[in-house]
């Protein structure tokens, strides 16, 4: 089979057809309040892993180095479906997802002796950023959280694959298109979801840690760090834009365009920026700290 083929099998179709699979069994077998609570979240865990699991030998199940974590870091998705729980407080859930935030940097920060700031601080930052994004997305009016979220999503997990790939490495490019291709998977199975903003609710701490995760790993393996890549998984925190005010009051197309171009333009600004080359003079290529510091002050 031509290696052209076989990548778009891996990183593409099995995510995908897994994802949309995970989503329809659990409707078929788990109670409905149960399955709209985990259904979404668990179909992106699986989908990734599913990916990841048919990637070559370079990326192995058995963790090695700190990025090959995040197949077992999806597991958020439990999470995720409890923090919906009827009688969960939304101090419950902010610690709940600090919890998750805290564990996943502590993985994914790398053990490097040479790493500035030193791992405690790294760990605290990103942390810090996977917190915030959790939060503040999960935290939008129940209005903004359809399907058109949900594409929303896999349109900024669909840059960080871009932005790896051209910016630092198609190898890694790979593994940042396996949460993609699984969230274009719930995309088409949250139309197909009777209470959908139940279900995206419990989708967010994975994709936080998933595509939030990948984009921190793309930051700081090139020799100069890449804060940029940071950008994409925050773009849907522009649909606070529409939470109130005069763009709150926009509905139907309308309101649809509207949001899309807000979560689009900072996605394409920084795919442009990293096709031409200019990441470094735009955005100042720093340390591990200056990128993290002006990820979370950004979120």
């Amino acid at each position: 089979m031509p290696l052209e083929i076989e990548l778009v099998l891996y990183t593409v179709v099995a995510p995908f057809a897994a994802a949309v699979a995970i989503a329809w069994l659990a409707r078929q077998i788990l109670p409905v309040n149960i399955a709209e609570r985990y259904s979404l979240g668990i179909a992106l865990a699986v989908g990734f892993f599913t990916g990841y699991w048919l990637l070559p030998e370079w990326a192995p199940l058995v963790p090695e180095k700190h990025w090959q974590w995040l197949p077992y870091l999806a597991a958020a998705a439990v999470l995720g479906g409890l923090t919906q729980a009827t009688g969960v407080s939304w101090v419950e859930r902010l610690l709940a997802y600090a919890l998750l935030a805290l564990v996943a940097a502590w993985q994914l920060v790398p053990l490097w002796p040479e790493l500035q700031p030193p791992r405690p601080y790294t760990i605290s930052l990103l942390a810090g950023y996977m917190f915030l994004l959790a939060a503040l997305v999960a935290a939008l009016p129940d209005r903004l959280l359809g399907p058109l979220f949900v594409g929303l999503l896999t349109a900024s997990a669909g840059a960080v694959a871009l932005l790896i790939a051209i910016g630092f490495s198609f190898q890694y490019g790979q593994i940042a298109a396996l949460p993609a291709a699984a969230l274009a998977g719930c995309f088409g199975a949250s139309f197909f979801i009777a209470n959908r903003v139940l279900a995206i609710r419990g989708l967010l701490p994975v994709f936080a840690v998933l595509v939030g995760g990948m984009a921190f790993v793309g930051t700081i393996e090139p020799t100069t760090p890449m804060p940029i890549f940071l950008v994409a998984p925050a773009a849907p925190l522009m649909l606070w834009l529409f939470a109130a005010g005069p763009l709150g009051r926009l509905q139907g197309i309308s309101a649809g365009t509207a949001q899309t171009i807000a979560v689009l333009v900072p996605l394409i600004i920084a795919l442009v920026i990293v096709a031409l080359g200019n990441g470094e003079e735009e955005w100042g290529r720093g340390s591990s700290n200056e990128m993290l510091v002006g990820a979370v002050a950004g979120a």
